[in-house]
């Protein structure tokens, strides 16, 4: 090695790790930074859950399924309802003497280096250390995960992510006969703990891999495509002491409030979708207007990933030169099992946010709890990422390849400041109770501003009055009485 390529071998690892230490920096910053985390969107609900977990577990409830100071003190199935293992890691950093809202912020900076880290796994199947932390760096930077992770505080969402890649990482190298066993094993844990931090994740994650389905078997046989059934067999086991009860739970619990309060439709492209009045009926207006950009944003990024890809003549002579893997049988590369794959994740997605494809899709089974057309759009980020550290870089795919990185540059500064930008005070809260106030009320107080959650209360109770979880926690203790108003 020459001197001026070893010295483009060492700017391209600082470069990389630059990059890597640059976005976690920025996710630290958006995470302590902010006055009011902890309070905005749906991450007040998560401290909720930690304390209640905490509590349980305190009590000798492991795992937990009753969640006693919900529905102000009235307690819930929360834990039935919901997957637990985010509300664990919370819970953890809790049990180390840490608040509810520093306990969030630890477990949501430390899922961020468990994504760093599983994106690295999956990347390196295919691509150097240094494109790999490329990758690593740029799936924290989309929109389609900044939006999910910083905007509206899905942080189970987001903390998935990483089980997803790790999931997408070791089932390629047992497809491809690289430690089968070994990465099967590692596959059905990944896809167990996937099911735990957030099950709509995991269900949009088993969609799209039956979308491209066709594409694995044709290159890889039955007998390497049977591993993946074997890994979701084990996953499924090891996960049954959770889904079976949540099966039950629509039947006792208002879980159709999930899909009521968020028509999936209301979120397609092209909806048109009149405020029934009230702030929070607004707000989605324009958050789901905000999502509908990162759909066509991310779609487009996609495709012109794929024309650059397409473009490179190297790698479409390896498509039609197949290696020989470890047992004698001829495989592509990994990197063909993957990338070849985006344009059918992307435009699966795309279609899920049509209303057209958004009909289709809810004739499915559980579809409609995926309540956003835009909630796709942190698996394609994944896609997008990968892609984007693949990128040849040769004369013949520079166009789309630099079209791609423009509307990059376009698309996630822009959502990136738009989600991190701090105010102290929840609308729903009173508007004298600040930050600091909100941290120093006893746990229980709290649960009654944050456990008042509409789809884990009982069938048939009114959806608005509910007495037991109104502030004061007002409850009939004999006879019968109604609301007549309300301050």
């Amino acid at each position: 090695m020459d001197r001026n390529a070893k010295g483009l071998y060492w700017t391209g690892w600082f470069a990389a790790v630059l990059a890597v230490g640059g976005v976690l920096g920025t996710y630290a910053w958006c995470l302590w930074g902010s006055p009011a985390f902890g309070l905005l969107a749906d991450q007040s609900h998560h401290v909720h859950f930690a304390e209640e977990f905490d509590r349980a577990w305190r009590d000798s409830d492991f795992p937990p399924r009753w969640a006693a100071g919900a529905n102000g003190g009235r307690g819930s199935v929360a834990f039935v309802v919901y997957p637990p293992l985010f509300a664990f890691l919370t819970a953890c950093w809790m049990r180390l003497g840490v608040s509810g809202p520093e306990a969030l912020r630890l477990a949501v900076f430390t899922a961020t280096v468990g994504i760093v880290l599983s994106v690295l796994y999956l990347a390196r199947t295919w691509l150097s250390w240094r494109r790999s932390l490329f990758a690593a760096a740029l799936v924290l930077l989309l929109p389609g995960v900044t939006f999910v992770a910083l905007g509206r505080g899905m942080l189970p969402n987001y903390a998935a992510l990483g089980w997803a890649a790790l999931l997408l990482g070791a089932g390629q190298r047992a497809l491809l006969g690289r430690r089968a066993v070994f990465n099967s094993a590692l596959t059905a844990v990944a896809a167990a703990g996937l099911a735990l931090t957030h099950t709509l994740t995991a269900y949009l994650l088993i969609l799209l891999l039956l979308v491209i389905s066709p594409l694995l078997g044709r290159a890889l046989g039955l007998r390497r495509m049977a591993w993946a059934g074997v890994s979701a067999l084990a996953a499924a086991s090891l996960t049954c002491w959770y889904w079976l009860p949540l099966m039950q739970a629509g039947s006792y619990t208002r879980l159709n409030y999930l899909v009521e309060s968020h028509l999936y439709l209301d979120s397609v492209i092209g909806a048109s979708v009149q405020a029934a009045g009230g702030e929070f009926q607004q707000d989605w207006i324009f958050l789901n207007d905000v999502g509908r950009y990162i759909v066509i944003g991310q779609s487009l990024l996609a495709f012109l990933l794929t024309l650059a890809l397409r473009g490179n003549k190297t790698r479409n002579q390896t498509i039609e030169r197949p290696t020989r893997g470890a047992d004698g049988q001829h495989t592509p590369p990994v990197d063909v099992l993957f990338l070849r794959a985006l344009p059918w994740v992307a435009a699966f997605a795309l279609l899920a946010a049509t209303e057209f494809g958004g009909r289709l899709l809810l004739e499915l089974p559980g579809a409609a709890l995926i309540q956003f057309s835009w909630r796709w759009q942190i698996l394609i980020a994944l896609w997008c990422a990968l892609a984007l550290a693949s990128l040849p870089w040769e004369k013949k795919s520079l166009p789309p390849a630099i079209l791609a990185l423009v509307t990059l540059a376009l698309f996630s500064p822009l959502l990136a400041a738009s989600n991190i930008q701090p105010s102290d005070q929840r609308r729903d809260l009173p508007a004298v109770l600040s930050r600091l106030e909100f941290e120093k009320l006893p746990t229980l107080d709290r649960a009654a501003y944050l456990g008042n959650l509409l789809e884990q209360r009982p069938n048939g109770v009114d959806t608005r009055y509910y007495l037991p979880a109104a502030f004061g926690r007002a409850e009939i203790v004999s006879g019968e009485a109604s609301v007549v108003s309300t301050n």
